[in-house]
Protein backbone atom coordinates (compact mmCIF):
# COMPACT_ATOMS: atom_id res chain seq x y z
CA UNK A 1 0.00 0.00 0.00
CA UNK A 2 1.01 3.62 -0.46
CA UNK A 3 0.34 4.65 3.12
CA UNK A 4 3.10 6.68 4.74
CA UNK A 5 4.20 5.48 8.15
CA UNK A 6 6.40 7.43 10.53
CA UNK A 7 8.74 5.71 12.96
CA UNK A 8 10.63 7.41 15.78
CA UNK A 9 13.64 6.17 17.71
CA UNK A 10 14.51 7.05 21.29
CA UNK A 11 18.29 7.00 20.74
CA UNK A 12 19.73 6.04 17.38
CA UNK A 13 18.93 4.27 14.15
CA UNK A 14 21.39 1.99 12.39
CA UNK A 15 20.92 1.97 8.64
CA UNK A 16 22.49 -1.01 6.93
CA UNK A 17 21.45 -1.37 3.32
CA UNK A 18 24.73 -2.16 1.62
CA UNK A 19 27.52 -0.22 -0.01
CA UNK A 20 25.35 1.46 -2.63
CA UNK A 21 21.89 1.67 -1.09
CA UNK A 22 22.90 3.04 2.33
CA UNK A 23 24.21 6.34 0.91
CA UNK A 24 21.29 6.42 -1.51
CA UNK A 25 18.75 6.19 1.33
CA UNK A 26 20.63 8.74 3.42
CA UNK A 27 20.80 11.25 0.57
CA UNK A 28 17.15 10.72 -0.38
CA UNK A 29 16.38 11.44 3.28
CA UNK A 30 18.27 14.74 3.13
CA UNK A 31 21.48 13.55 4.77
CA UNK A 32 24.54 14.03 2.58
CA UNK A 33 26.55 16.59 0.60
CA UNK A 34 24.40 19.74 0.55
CA UNK A 35 25.45 20.91 -2.94
CA UNK A 36 24.56 17.51 -4.46
CA UNK A 37 21.21 17.35 -2.66
CA UNK A 38 20.36 20.95 -3.67
CA UNK A 39 21.20 20.16 -7.33
CA UNK A 40 18.48 17.50 -7.22
CA UNK A 41 15.94 19.68 -5.41
CA UNK A 42 16.21 17.73 -2.16
CA UNK A 43 16.02 19.59 1.13
CA UNK A 44 19.19 19.15 3.19
CA UNK A 45 18.47 18.08 6.76
CA UNK A 46 22.10 17.37 7.64
CA UNK A 47 25.03 18.51 5.48
CA UNK A 48 27.31 15.47 5.65
CA UNK A 49 29.78 15.67 2.73
CA UNK A 50 31.24 12.19 3.32
CA UNK A 51 27.99 10.36 2.50
CA UNK A 52 28.54 8.49 -0.76
CA UNK A 53 32.27 9.23 -0.78
CA UNK A 54 35.34 7.06 -0.18
CA UNK A 55 33.99 4.05 -2.09
CA UNK A 56 36.61 1.31 -2.30
CA UNK A 57 35.58 -1.68 -4.31
CA UNK A 58 37.29 -5.04 -4.70
CA UNK A 59 38.10 -5.14 -8.40
CA UNK A 60 40.28 -7.75 -10.03
CA UNK A 61 42.05 -8.66 -13.23
CA UNK A 62 41.12 -12.19 -14.20
CA UNK A 63 42.65 -14.61 -16.70
CA UNK A 64 41.37 -17.88 -18.12
CA UNK A 65 43.29 -20.66 -19.81
CA UNK A 66 42.62 -23.97 -21.56
CA UNK A 67 43.83 -26.98 -19.61
CA UNK A 68 45.41 -29.89 -21.43
CA UNK A 69 47.50 -32.97 -20.71
CA UNK A 70 46.47 -33.15 -17.07
CA UNK A 71 48.17 -36.14 -15.49
CA UNK A 72 46.21 -38.52 -13.32
CA UNK A 73 46.16 -37.11 -9.81
CA UNK A 74 46.74 -33.57 -11.10
CA UNK A 75 47.39 -30.95 -8.47
CA UNK A 76 44.31 -30.21 -6.41
CA UNK A 77 44.40 -26.68 -7.85
CA UNK A 78 42.58 -27.93 -10.94
CA UNK A 79 40.00 -29.84 -8.95
CA UNK A 80 39.35 -27.57 -5.99
CA UNK A 81 36.66 -24.90 -5.85
CA UNK A 82 39.21 -22.18 -5.11
CA UNK A 83 42.71 -21.56 -3.83
CA UNK A 84 43.42 -18.17 -2.30
CA UNK A 85 46.93 -16.90 -1.70
CA UNK A 86 48.17 -13.54 -0.53
CA UNK A 87 50.93 -11.48 -2.09
CA UNK A 88 53.84 -9.80 -0.35
CA UNK A 89 53.13 -7.77 2.73
CA UNK A 90 53.41 -4.01 2.98
CA UNK A 91 53.28 -2.59 6.50
CA UNK A 92 52.16 -5.95 7.87
CA UNK A 93 49.28 -6.49 5.44
CA UNK A 94 49.16 -8.38 2.13
CA UNK A 95 49.23 -6.30 -1.06
CA UNK A 96 46.96 -8.56 -3.06
CA UNK A 97 44.98 -11.75 -3.05
CA UNK A 98 45.43 -14.32 -5.79
CA UNK A 99 42.46 -16.50 -6.59
CA UNK A 100 43.06 -19.69 -8.54
CA UNK A 101 40.44 -22.27 -9.48
CA UNK A 102 40.44 -24.71 -12.37
CA UNK A 103 41.14 -22.63 -15.49
CA UNK A 104 40.81 -19.26 -13.78
CA UNK A 105 43.26 -16.96 -12.03
CA UNK A 106 42.90 -13.40 -10.75
CA UNK A 107 44.74 -10.67 -8.90
CA UNK A 108 42.70 -8.69 -6.36
CA UNK A 109 44.44 -5.63 -4.87
CA UNK A 110 43.83 -5.30 -1.14
CA UNK A 111 45.42 -1.93 -0.39
CA UNK A 112 44.12 0.32 -3.16
CA UNK A 113 44.30 4.09 -2.77
CA UNK A 114 41.73 5.06 -5.42
CA UNK A 115 38.30 5.95 -4.09
CA UNK A 116 35.00 6.38 -5.86
CA UNK A 117 31.57 7.78 -5.17
CA UNK A 118 27.89 6.88 -4.95
CA UNK A 119 25.57 9.71 -6.00
CA UNK A 120 21.90 10.10 -6.79
CA UNK A 121 20.84 10.49 -10.40
CA UNK A 122 17.52 11.99 -9.35
CA UNK A 123 15.22 12.45 -6.40
CA UNK A 124 13.27 9.37 -7.50
CA UNK A 125 13.80 6.64 -4.87
CA UNK A 126 13.31 3.97 -7.55
CA UNK A 127 16.17 5.28 -9.71
CA UNK A 128 19.46 3.46 -9.33
CA UNK A 129 22.31 5.49 -7.85
CA UNK A 130 25.24 6.58 -10.00
CA UNK A 131 28.21 4.45 -8.99
CA UNK A 132 31.68 5.63 -9.97
CA UNK A 133 34.22 3.12 -8.62
CA UNK A 134 37.14 5.22 -9.97
CA UNK A 135 39.41 2.15 -9.86
CA UNK A 136 43.06 2.36 -10.88
CA UNK A 137 42.95 6.17 -10.87
CA UNK A 138 46.25 6.54 -8.99
CA UNK A 139 49.67 5.55 -10.24
CA UNK A 140 50.32 3.54 -7.07
CA UNK A 141 47.22 1.40 -7.72
CA UNK A 142 48.26 0.83 -11.33
CA UNK A 143 51.83 -0.05 -10.24
CA UNK A 144 50.49 -2.47 -7.61
CA UNK A 145 48.24 -4.23 -10.15
CA UNK A 146 51.05 -4.50 -12.71
CA UNK A 147 53.36 -5.88 -9.99
CA UNK A 148 50.79 -8.53 -9.06
CA UNK A 149 50.35 -9.58 -12.68
CA UNK A 150 53.98 -9.47 -13.83
CA UNK A 151 55.71 -10.85 -10.75
CA UNK A 152 53.19 -13.29 -9.35
CA UNK A 153 50.29 -14.37 -11.59
CA UNK A 154 52.10 -14.49 -14.96
CA UNK A 155 55.04 -16.56 -13.58
CA UNK A 156 52.44 -19.04 -12.31
CA UNK A 157 51.02 -19.27 -15.85
CA UNK A 158 54.53 -19.71 -17.24
CA UNK A 159 54.98 -22.67 -14.90
CA UNK A 160 51.80 -24.23 -16.31
CA UNK A 161 53.02 -23.62 -19.87
CA UNK A 162 56.44 -25.11 -19.07
CA UNK A 163 54.74 -28.26 -17.74
CA UNK A 164 52.60 -28.42 -20.90
CA UNK A 165 49.38 -28.12 -18.85
CA UNK A 166 47.93 -25.11 -20.70
CA UNK A 167 48.06 -23.85 -24.25
CA UNK A 168 50.05 -20.65 -24.77
CA UNK A 169 47.34 -19.14 -26.97
CA UNK A 170 44.63 -19.66 -24.34
CA UNK A 171 45.66 -17.04 -21.79
CA UNK A 172 43.09 -14.29 -21.97
CA UNK A 173 42.45 -11.38 -19.63
CA UNK A 174 38.86 -10.55 -18.82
Amino acid sequence: SNVATEFRALKEVILSSGTYNTPQILMLSGIGPQAHLNDLGLATKIDLPGVGSNLRDHYSVATFWDLKNLPEGAPFLFQSPSLNMFGPEQQGQPSFQFELAGNFGSVVPLRQVSTGTVRLQSSDPMASPIIDPNVLSTSSDVDNMVDGLENYLLPFFQGLIDKNLVTTNSLSPS
